[in-house]
């Protein structure tokens, strides 16, 4: 079954060493893991990662990665300028073979503090 594109996965988010829970954000606090998750499991199929961040600091380098079943998929590294923004990622989980569906986890690595994550949000896309 897809996602419900309305879904905030922040919640369902672990914390990393580098992140602290701040209402319902994740605060990047250091250098390091800011968070993981959320181990859920999708069909295949095409799909939107949609993170919405606020940043105080003026530059604030970042690694965003969506991992299926152990296997990178993607891994934008970014750098973000305050205020913020919403970094939003395409990818694709192939047909698997018997062990269908796969399981996702997103994790992102920051080198300082100085932002938040205020929604994570994954959806299905449409075919073009």
């Amino acid at each position: 079954r897809s996602p419900d594109p309305d879904l905030d996965w922040t919640p369902l988010m672990g914390i990393g060493p580098a992140g602290k829970q701040r209402g319902s954000a994740i605060a990047a606090t250091g250098k390091g893991r800011v968070f993981f998750g959320p181990y859920r499991m999708l069909p295949a199929g095409d799909y939107v990662l949609s993170v919405e961040i606020a940043a105080t600091a003026r530059r604030i380098p970042l690694e965003l990665q969506v991992v299926m079943d152990g296997e990178r998929i993607a891994f934008p590294a970014t750098d973000l300028e305050a205020p913020g923004c919403t970094l939003v990622l395409p990818f694709s989980t192939p047909a698997p073979g018997p062990e269908a569906p796969r399981r996702l986890e997103l994790l992102l690595d920051g080198k300082g503090g100085g932002y938040e994550v205020r929604k994570i949000a994954v959806a299905a896309r449409a075919p073009a």
